[in-house]
């Protein structure tokens, strides 16, 4: 038989406002996720939407223990309609509410314009079957005086509302009100106190909850006014970083340390208690999700480059997996950061861990239990429910290794004044132990430690002061912890470790990121280091780290917690490395570990091996010139290609040809003044690499005056099939001969042709070049004492 923390049936008002923990306007992760689906403007089914979500479906999935397990904890997820049947992964053992996201409000009728599959979806039955409790949600993102100053509207919902919860025989509904503005809190007050208060009278035992934003910036929620007709209320412990956020960071920090803003979800919940919600009415809402950003670079709080996407649990911790896994002590919430090509992204999210230190705060404070946003999100993988068993149900306490710290974090100064309690146990009664890795608590503060499951055992200890304790023990399996805050001073606090038996075990030593790519500066950071998950240089000082004698560890350097090159790398040269990392954990225990660092290939450009020296050609004088042999190389073994341009840009005159087969330039300079021709000369590679060097062509004036590629002779057609035009102007003078000479591309004479040109009656002269091959040729053409160079292709006729 399931229990958990009994306040009869549900009704949940789930309303969130148009800011995030931090104050800045934003949509939350159900609005942003809800439009996102709602944008393929389909009413898919439940085997659609696993289609869609690349999802096996399965008719049941055994991630039950077998246990028979009772909550001590209300444990409610949100199961949104785009999940499709995602509910046959549910352990719903451990699942004390659900509800079905969602009844989409038209705010002019208060009727609905969308409820999915609410009629029709078997996991209501399933849940219904299990013992967990179901409700329907409600959405409403904009319109909310439209619906509030509308009573005909208003009476709409709610009749609506429980006439649907009654049709599947459902226990309760949420209403998800988005971006409610403040000039509107009298009206959202009135609208709850009316629905809460017929929901009471017309389904006797019902629960009416409200989800409410981590902070009450506005006042929006008059939460004292709401508790006499609230049965819970739900903190959306999440989104004080988001997809828009302009730098990277937690998406729940659970502290801010010293690193982050002054809001967390600890204040989140120290803030609804002190504003008269009593502890059996408050909920904490969860991540099952984070946000994957692109980011300047590696650190800590870096600034964004583009809008983050939200990456699901199952996601999120596959790819942490093969990045590494990173711990913020400020935040106590895990991430890590990676490269798209030489790009920066970083992912924050919540595992196991962090939100068994979340589930730790609300054990702590005795609240009423979680909410989870969204069920689903970790597929078939059972390490969160296992931390949810471990945590809310009696066949918890099974843990033997952990830790535990003030609920200022352990970067943080606890709060004052403040209490709580809460016991640390086994499953069996044989030995536990604590130790403090800090300990500082002011002299008014106290910290007690008794031994067994409760506080009627042996007081074992009574701490305050500086001075770190010794090791803490109980032969009963238990130890319970009470700390009481006199409100006179606030102290750093402490972080302290258990282990089933008499001594700790050594932690684990990581390294983020065990590859590099080629090519990398001498002095590169490589990746962070961690021990259990805290970065070097923001853990104890007591930390101290070195290489091995490790023949390979004369390539790094540790310095704080990172790692560092200390050559070049070069992949075509050695594709990997081996180093050996230690250093000293918090209880002054050797922690060693070996890594092998991969290098990746990275695309070498080509170079140039020698410096091409200037070429002195004569003006109208055919000229070659061969590049020099071995001229070029290109590490990775790539083909090659040469190209040549002028050195601003421009396009190569006309008179010069590049053979890039066989390097070789041909040509007969043009112009009529002696200049250098700065020549740009590019190599690449297949991959896009490119190189390029600069050389130049000196071109020297002849005796006798030279001019090259005038206007005063035109040449056409050109191309020509054989027979060639050359119009002489008016300038040349009155009669002339016209001696031509037709060059082949190398320069090589081809033929001579003696042309007479009369000024007044012919102008245009015919020259047969129809003996010719194909191919590229110069005419060189002497008028007195000129010389002009025109360039022509030949296509003769077959």
């Amino acid at each position: 038989m399931k229990t958990f923390f009994a306040i009869g049936a549900i009704f949940l008002l789930n309303v969130v406002v148009y800011e995030n923990g931090y104050g800045q306007k934003t949509m939350s992760i159900h609005q942003v996720q809800n439009m996102e689906y709602e944008s393929l403007k389909q009413n898919y089914s439940e085997q659609q939407w696993d289609s869609i979500n690349q999802f096996i479906a399965l008719k049941s999935v055994n991630i039950k223990t077998g246990q028979s397990c009772n909550l001590k904890k209300i444990v409610f997820g949100w199961h949104p309609y785009w999940n499709g049947t995602g509910y046959n992964e549910y352990d719903f053992s451990l699942l004390s509410d659900i509800a079905y996201f969602s009844y989409e409000v038209d705010p002019s009728t208060g009727s609905y314009s969308s409820i999915h599959a609410w009629k029709t979806t078997p996991v209501i039955d399933l849940a219904k079957a299990a013992g967990t409790r179901v409700s329907l949600s409600v959405t409403l993102f904009s319109g909310h005086h439209t619906l509030f100053e509308n009573e005909v509207s208003c009476q709409t919902l709610i009749d609506s509302l429980i006439n649907l919860v009654t049709f599947r025989g459902a226990t309760g509904v949420n209403i998800d009100f988005e971006a409610v503005p403040s000039s509107q809190r009298d009206n959202l007050s009135r609208f709850i106190k009316n629905l809460g208060s017929q929901f009471h009278n017309k389904i006797p035992g019902s629960l009416v909850s409200i989800a409410i934003p981590s902070i009450n910036k506005n006042q929006t929620f008059d939460v004292k006014s709401m508790v006499p007709f609230v049965d819970l209320f739900i903190i959306m412990g999440y989104d004080y970083y988001y997809g828009g956020s302009s730098n990277a960071g937690p998406v729940s920090p659970k502290n801010n340390g010293k690193q982050w803003p002054a809001y967390d979800v600890t204040r989140s919940v120290r803030y609804y208690l002190e504003a008269g919600v009593p502890n059996q009415k408050l909920c904490l809402g969860v991540p099952y999700y984070g946000y994957d950003w692109p980011t300047m670079d590696e650190k800590l709080n870096s600034p964004t480059e583009g809008k983050g996407n939200a990456r699901l649990y199952k996601d999120a911790v596959s790819r942490a997996a093969d990045y590494g896994r990173l711990w913020d002590r400020h935040a106590s919430v895990p991430y890590f950061v990676y490269q798209t090509g030489e790009k920066w992204r970083q992912c924050w999210y919540d595992d196991a861990t962090s939100l068994g230190y979340k589930y730790d705060l609300v054990n702590m404070y005795n609240i009423a239990g979680i909410g989870i946003w969204a069920l689903g999100y970790d597929r078939s993988k059972t390490d969160l429910w296992n931390v949810l068993r471990e945590k809310f149900s009696n066949c918890g306490n099974n843990e033997c290794f952990g830790k535990f710290n003030d609920m200022g974090g352990p970067e943080g100064n606890y709060f004052s004044p403040d209490q709580y309690s809460f016991t640390i146990q086994r499953k069996d009664t044989g030995m536990l132990s604590l130790v403090f890795n800090d300990f500082d608590v002011a002299a008014t503060d106290t910290i007690c430690f008794y031994d067994g499951k409760d506080f009627t055992g042996k007081l074992l200890e009574k701490l305050t002061g500086t001075q770190t304790p010794g090791v803490i023990s109980s032969k009963n399996g238990a130890i319970s912890i009470r700390f009481v805050s006199a409100g006179t001073k606030t102290s750093k606090g402490w972080e302290a470790q258990w282990n089933c038996g008499e001594s700790l075990v050594p932690e684990s030593l990581n390294l983020s990121h065990k590859s590099l790519y080629e090519n990398l500066p001498f002095g590169s950071f490589i990746g962070r280091l961690s021990i259990n998950g805290n970065l070097f240089s923001t853990a104890n000082t007591k930390q101290t780290f070195s290489n091995n004698d490790n023949s390979d560890n004369s390539n790094f350097t540790v310095s704080g917690d990172s790692l560092f090159s200390k050559v070049v790398f070069n992949f075509e040269k050695r594709k990997s490395y081996k180093i050996t990392v230690q250093g000293i954990d918090y209880l002054n225990r050797n922690v060693a570990n070996a890594f092998e660092i991969s290098v990746i290939d990275k695309n070498d450009p080509p170079v140039f091996l020698k410096q091409i020296p200037n070429v002195s050609v004569k003006l109208g004088e055919p000229f070659q010139y061969t590049l020099p042999e071995n001229l070029t190389y290109d590490e990775d073994g790539d083909r090659l290609s040469l190209g040549v341009k002028t050195i601003s840009g421009s396009v190569v005159p006309a008179w010069l040809l590049f053979d890039s087969i066989t390097n070789t330039f041909y040509g007969i300079p043009g112009g009529d003044q002696a200049e250098t021709l700065k020549l740009l000369l590019e190599v690449s590679d297949s991959k896009g690499g490119i190189s390029t060097t600069s050389f130049g062509i000196d071109i020297e004036k002849p005796v006798g005056y030279i001019d090259s590629l005038s206007s005063e002779i035109m040449v056409y057609p050109n191309p020509s099939r054989g027979t060639v035009y050359l119009v002489v102007s008016r300038e040349l003078g009155q009669r002339l001969y016209l001696y031509v000479d037709v060059l082949d591309s190398k320069g090589k004479k081809t033929g001579q042709y003696p042309l007479l040109t009369n000024a007044l009656h012919r102008r245009t002269l015919t020259l047969d070049l129809s003996f010719l091959p194909k191919g590229l040729y110069f005419l060189k053409i002497r008028a007195g004492d000129k010389i002009y160079a025109k360039k022509v292709i030949v296509f003769p006729l077959e």
